[in-house]
């Protein structure tokens, strides 16, 4: 069984209000555990204070072959009130998290700082829990159209990084329009978030060494977290701010993240608070989400999938949607199918259609066809309206049922 590996870093520790026997007069240290002794901790001792900040920064590497049972494991950590008489420090009381809401939710903690059935102050803290994992590019096929300026060209190919020379390198290809199939794996270390950040990058080569053109790819706007999905997309190859040839992808990512913290927002005793997930398909924490106020969750934070397939299948058998070209406009690039376009970095939704029941993504036109292209998708918002619905409309049955009832019984 391989193991989940996650990036730990605990800091930012505060109490408030704390309660002990001797009063205000109280010296606050903490001790703690992540995963029972996986990682033991401590603070210094603080000195005559009920609102104590430790200068405690914890950063180490977590291992699991568990990562499936993450509710069942916890950080613990108890706060003392020091006493000058060695071994007689008072317990005020301990805080118990379970690590799934942790490396699923948010980073701030807020917990009441429990002894029995007594409250003795407020524990606040931040954590950052990342998976990071060896993933992989798995190209099936890179087919170019258009003029590129040789008959004997090669592709380097990858996934953007701060090594720029860090690239896979295909075989030479001869024509005006080469296709390259099941290209060497391209592997990569990274973290969801990291891994929306990044593109993936193909560089067509002369073999003596000339850049013939390049593509660059937003992973954000092709990704998606189901397992052996095909990704298709179209994109233009350029060359001195000029498009030489056009370049058709199809690929997929084997071994991606599936644990990321959510965006924003506060845990605590009463769950999950103005805390939004980070990319659809994550592993979701077991606290419900609420909000502290009247609040819509921003869709276009929620990055979605678009394209997908069946990797096992062959390409030409495969049911795809159609490639999803990419367009470049300035500085700026485009996405969409034949009629449709979307900004990158701009995913736009336009929330529950009630007709539908599912998501739909607005995208803005190229030329003069507009077009929605809808995601099998099902919100929490769009359950509840039809059970709503759904009641109401058989509580207006029976009520006319009723009534027909009555008026036969006056008419007999």
């Amino acid at each position: 069984m391989s193991e989940t590996i996650f990036r730990v870093h605990l800091f930012s520790f505060y109490a408030q209000n704390l309660k002990s026997k001797r009063g205000e007069k109280v010296c606050p240290y903490l001790k703690g555990t992540f995963d029972r002794n996986f990682k033991p901790f401590s603070s210094e001792v603080q000195s005559n204070t009920t609102n104590p900040q430790w200068n405690l920064d914890l950063d180490f590497t977590y291992q699991t072959k568990y990562a499936d049972k993450l509710h069942q494991k916890h950080i613990e950590i108890e706060v003392f009130d020091k006493h000058s008489i060695v071994g007689s420090d008072e317990c005020l009381g301990s805080v118990k998290i379970d690590l799934r809401n942790i490396a699923t939710g948010p980073q701030l903690q807020s917990f009441p700082i429990e002894k029995v059935d007594q409250i003795n102050g407020r524990l606040i803290f931040k954590v950052e829990m990342t998976q990071k994992t060896l993933s992989e590019l798995r190209v099936q096929k890179v087919h170019m159209t258009g003029s590129l300026t040789s008959d004997n060209c090669f592709l380097l190919y990858g996934v953007s990084s701060d090594d720029s020379t860090n690239m896979s390198k295909s075989g030479p290809q001869i024509g005006e329009s080469p296709t390259w199939h099941d290209l060497n794996i391209f592997r990569f270390e990274t973290t969801l978030e990291g891994l929306l950040k990044k593109e993936v990058l193909i560089h067509v080569k002369h073999q003596n060494g000339t850049t013939l053109g390049k593509c660059n790819i937003a992973i954000k706007d092709v990704l998606t977290l189901e397992k052996g999905k095909l990704i298709i997309v179209q994109s233009p190859v350029i060359q001195d701010f000029s498009q030489v040839a056009l370049a058709e992808l199809t690929f997929f990512f084997e071994n991606l993240p599936s644990f990321a913290q959510m965006i924003g927002g506060e845990s605590n005793e009463r769950g999950l608070f103005d805390a939004e997930p980070i990319f659809e398909g994550t592993v979701q924490p077991l606290k419900t989400v609420n909000w502290s106020k009247s609040h819509t969750i921003s869709l276009s934070n929620i990055q979605k999938p678009v394209s997908v397939s069946n990797p096992s299948l062959n390409s030409k058998q495969a049911a795809v949607p159609e490639p999803i070209p990419y367009f470049l406009s300035g500085s700026r690039v485009q996405m969409g199918l034949e009629s449709t376009s979307v900004q990158s970095g701009e995913n736009r939704f336009s929330g529950p259609q009630q007709q539908q029941n599912k998501y739909s993504e607005s995208v803005p036109v190229l030329g003069s066809v507009s077009a929605e292209r809808p995601f099998a998708t099902q919100s929490l918002q769009d359950v509840i309206q039809a059970q709503v619905g759904q009641a109401q409309e058989q509580q207006r049955l029976q009520e006319q049922q009723g009534l027909q009832e009555q008026q036969g019984q006056q008419g007999q």
